[in-house]
């Protein structure tokens, strides 16, 4: 559907071109090309072609761009049509910022569905998917990772990745989102680490909860990050450095505030690395359990029937599965994440 749509917003601008529309033409010309472009540029970089961070880098482009148009409706005397791209283009250029990406403004839990979608900007959508290795060591899990990742320090300590995809669709937002698992689980399966998707209800109840900001101190940060109190990190990287950082601590009263907003940018940049090292020293990733061997079976099946795959003993509680892979141990999965996890390890 994707290039359809192209298509048909390309035919718009250019009879809104040929009206001398342009303040429809140029948004409409920019949907079309801009993401095309910046693939472009993003496949001829280093490191495979692959983006650390996985955000939605021609956002903010496209949100400058609407600014502008907001500018012009203004001097031409314009009301709608200001409020309207100026606000369209500042969600934007927040969005495509280093602590905007992978976050949504107003997420929404889609029922039966491991999708978040944005309220504000409805074709934004986003999923939410633990980390799981087989190790349990943290500077490798978060290197392999090389992406926007929210570290759980309090309690039973775990990682959670954000991805994030447009669509118009919440089929198509699906498709879009089990093929980036799908690329994921190629480049991390060799180290050992699986992702698990959240269904949507526990997925924002972690990524949106009350808190209060804690501020790192970035003079400090190996410090900062072993002995500051707080109760969730969220880790912004680009390539295998991390541009920005996220600390906050749970409060039963505080203000309800997404915990995927990176919204302390580093002046200098240090490596991932050196960012789980200094948070072995407060919390250590659980090792291997029963989910870990579960996807473990179906990344070594990838191929395979998925009857002789995954065999399913029946309903557990409420809406979910209870299934096993081959020998391994019986777990418990939503139909969602079921469906997820078998086209994400295919």
């Amino acid at each position: 559907m994707g290039w359809k749509l192209k298509a048909l917003a390309f035919v718009f601008a250019l009879l809104a071109l040929g009206a001398g529309a342009l303040i429809i033409a140029i948004p409409l010309l920019a949907y079309v090309f801009l993401p095309w472009y910046l693939n472009r540029r993003k496949n001829r970089g280093t490191d495979g072609g692959r983006a650390g961070g996985g955000g939605l880098a021609w956002a903010k482009y496209l949100g400058f761009l609407l600014l502008a148009l907001a500018l012009i409706a203004l001097a031409s005397g314009g009301e709608f049509s200001v409020l309207l791209f100026g606000g369209v283009g500042a969600a934007l250029v927040y969005l495509g910022s280093e602590h905007g990406r992978g976050s949504l403004l107003a997420p929404a839990a889609q029922k039966e569905s491991i999708l978040l979608r944005d309220r504000l900007l409805p074709f934004r959508w986003c999923s939410v998917a633990q980390v799981k290795s087989s190790a349990g060591d943290m500077a490798k899990v978060l290197v392999a990772l090389n992406e926007k990742t929210v570290v759980r320090t309090e309690g039973k300590a775990a990682a959670f990745v954000t991805l994030q995809s447009s669509a118009l669709t919440e089929a198509e937002a699906e498709r879009k989102m089990v093929e980036r698992l799908r690329e994921l689980s190629r480049l991390l399966v060799g180290s050992g680490v699986y992702l698990l998707p959240l269904e949507a209800g526990p997925a924002l109840s972690l990524i949106r909860l009350p808190c209060e900001a804690v501020k790192l101190d970035t003079g400090n940060l190996d410090h900062s990050l072993a002995t500051q109190s707080y109760d969730y990190l969220t880790i912004c990287p680009r390539g295998h450095q991390v541009v920005a950082l996220g600390a906050y601590q749970k409060r039963e009263n505080g203000p309800s505030r997404l915990t995927t907003d990176a919204r302390q940018p580093l002046k200098k940049p240090v490596l991932v690395w050196e960012v789980a090292k200094s948070l072995e020293q407060r919390v250590k990733l659980p090792g291997p359990d029963d989910e870990t061997v579960f996807m473990s079976s179906l990344a070594a099946t990838r191929g395979a029937d998925v009857g002789e795959r995954v065999v399913h003993n029946g309903s557990g509680r409420g809406a979910t599965l209870l299934v096993r892979s081959l020998r391994t141990p019986e777990i418990e999965l939503s139909r969602a994440q079921l469906r997820a996890l078998i086209r994400t390890y295919s």
